[in-house]
């Protein structure tokens, strides 16, 4: 029903000179899916960014407890209180839903990147602008912030 920890990016293979979400075009408004797990990115800021680019719901990986309680255990995981992350959990979903959550049900039908900026358009009309950029750009009068993204809906559709 859901689709966990969808890769948003290649393997980094020299070959390649960016990236494009091909399985995110392909699914999206067929089957949800999510980000890897944002609290263990080594680049948090930037997985935030690909999931307004790709349409993936965030995802955590998280317990109850204080880091500390998986100290001298098995488990390889760091930065994964609640406590430390639901302010930023509630950023994210706040901002990711105001941009994604009326194509949730849409297929993507055109990515383009020039420059910094990614235009991702959706069937039903949405326009999502993702500004990798550390300067602000001005596109169809919608001002998109330096590593920032926002949404804009066409007219009529």
């Amino acid at each position: 029903s859901v689709i966990k920890e969808l890769p948003q990016a290649s393997g980094g293979h020299y070959l390649l000179d960016q990236d494009v979400p091909f399985y995110a075009i392909a699914l999206h408004g067929l089957i949800p899916y999510t980000t890897p797990a944002l609290n263990l990115s080594a680049s948090y800021e930037l997985d935030v960014l690909r999931a307004a680019e790709c349409g993936a719901l965030p995802y955590y990986r998280l317990i109850a407890e204080d880091n500390s309680a998986l100290k001298d255990t098995d488990m390889n995981l760091y930065s994964v209180s609640y406590i430390d992350w639901r302010a930023d959990i509630q950023n994210d979903y706040a901002r990711l839903s105001a941009v994604l959550g009326d194509c949730a049900n849409s297929g993507i039908v055109s990515h383009q990147k020039e420059g910094e900026l990614v235009t991702v358009r959706y069937e039903n009309g949405q326009i999502v602008y993702v500004n990798y950029g550390d300067e602000a750009v001005t596109v169809d009068g919608l001002v998109v912030a330096a590593r920032d993204f926002a949404a804009y809906k066409e007219a009529g559709v």
